[in-house]
């Protein structure tokens, strides 16, 4: 059987949760409430309303770099909280 062997330590189960839940509930719900609320009725409803598929296209595009951005501050935040480290050696 092919073993897989993690390049990451071992974390308290606990504390991920609890951070995760605070990013969801926090950091993720402002991104949201901004994108939604302001972005892309002010942004790109506005300028792209004459054109639907560019606006639909450009709606992408945010959509897609807002969950880029939430994947790199979950990870970052995680590292710095140390709840993500690597195996040393």
């Amino acid at each position: 059987f092919p073993q897989y062997i993690a390049a990451t330590v071992n974390v308290n189960t606990i504390h991920a949760c609890l951070y995760t839940g605070a990013f969801m509930a926090i950091v993720s719900n402002i991104r949201y409430q901004l994108l939604q609320g302001i972005v892309e009725p002010l942004l790109v409803d506005k300028l792209f309303w004459k054109f639907p598929f560019l606006r639909v296209c450009m709606t992408f595009a945010v959509r897609l770099a807002n969950g880029l951005l939430g994947s790199f501050l979950a990870i970052a935040g995680m590292k710095m909280m140390g709840l993500q480290k690597l195996k040393s050696g």
